[in-house]
């Protein structure tokens, strides 16, 4: 069922599952994920573990959820939903499909920063194939989950700071080539998090859940849409497109 729809039937879902809900003086983002394939838990584990390096300046903690029913009964101070469109694993003989679909991109209606962004894994893992040539299967699969943290954390600085503007250096710079995915370091830089902690309210208390139709990144809401409202068909791209033939 495609995540959006499949959105309607989950509103009425239990009680969180977790004994103690979030402490919003935590400052925690809920990190909800939907994916269309079966994925490597070896690269899901690097992801998250670069993803939280990547966003260390911002002072906020993530809690990484699938996407189930027990969500919808939790607050936090933030959430966002993101869709994983391919397969994220190591896969040799599987091509990303041609034309120019965008690594990452975040969606956006009446000019409202939603937060809602996919992240295309046929693309990415077809854009770093060449840095992963003569590494092995484990090295390979650690090398794609870095990759897909570094397009993430560029689509989350977007969607929290609730912003189109790009950074002039790091993971929120306004390109993002092949060996910015997979080498070095690469990380949120101070005015980026400085932006994103002051449209959150981090440490203001306010806690957000799916249910209530709050699950933007502005303390008051505006850029926020209820989950089972249609997901609108107007897109942004935040990752520069790199399509197959494209060489980069």
């Amino acid at each position: 069922m495609v995540l959006w729809l499949a959105l309607f039937a989950l509103l009425s879902a239990p009680a969180c599952a977790e004994e103690k809900e979030a402490d919003p003086s935590r400052n925690t983002v809920a990190v909800v994920m939907d994916f269309d394939e079966e994925h490597s838990p070896v690269s899901l584990a690097e992801m998250k573990r670069e993803f939280e390096w990547i966003m260390r300046p911002s002072g906020l903690r993530f809690d990484w959820r699938f996407l189930e029913p027990s969500v919808y009964r939790c607050s936090f101070s933030g959430l966002v939903v993101t869709r994983f469109r391919g397969a994220c694993r190591v896969l040799p003989g599987r091509q990303a499909a041609a034309g120019p679909i965008a690594l990452g991109l975040t969606h956006v209606s009446d000019g409202h920063i939603l937060p809602f962004s996919e992240i295309n894994c046929d693309k990415v893992r077809f854009l770093i194939h060449p840095k992963l040539v003569g590494e092995s299967f484990a090295r390979a699969e650690l090398l794609l989950g870095r990759a897909l943290a570094r397009v993430l954390a560029h689509e989350f600085y977007h969607m929290l700071a609730n912003t189109r503007k790009h950074g002039r250096s790091g993971v929120a710079k306004p390109v993002l080539e092949p060996r910015d995915l997979v080498a070095g370091r690469l990380q949120l830089e101070q005015p980026q998090a400085r932006l994103m902690r002051g449209e959150l309210g981090v440490g203001d208390g306010q806690q957000l859940t799916l249910a209530d139709g709050r699950s933007g990144g502005r303390r008051d809401g505006s850029a926020g849409r209820s989950p089972a409202q249609p997901l609108p068909r107007t897109s942004r791209t935040a990752v520069r497109t790199l399509t197959p033939s494209s060489g980069q």
